[in-house]
């Protein structure tokens, strides 16, 4: 057991950068698309946050967070005020739980 652990240590440690990296080029396109039509100031804060998560965080994101942020994108763009992004924000939350 001590083997494969060292083993899996030593191949995360030495493997090349570009596998990890993140992709900016993704995370650019996501802004440009989602943040055209915001119009509210936290649902632009999500929709850059969810596009973060989703593509310079992505390796790490569990199926239910990136469920989560992918509903966020779908239903934030063109939400005019904070309360509602609040809401589409919860039914997000309940929406990736399932």
């Amino acid at each position: 057991m001590k083997y494969s652990t060292y083993a899996l240590l030593a191949m995360m440690t030495l493997s090349p950068l570009p596998a990890v990296a993140f992709d900016t080029q993704q995370y650019d396109e996501c802004v440009l698309q989602y943040l055209r039509n915001a119009k509210s100031g936290q649902a632009s804060d999500m929709i850059v946050n969810a596009c973060r998560k989703l593509y310079k965080e992505g390796a790490f994101l569990q199926s239910a967070e990136r469920t989560y942020q992918a509903c966020l994108l779908q239903n934030l763009p063109g939400v005019e005020n904070d309360q509602a992004a609040q809401y589409i924000a919860a039914a997000c939350q309940r929406r990736s739980q399932q």
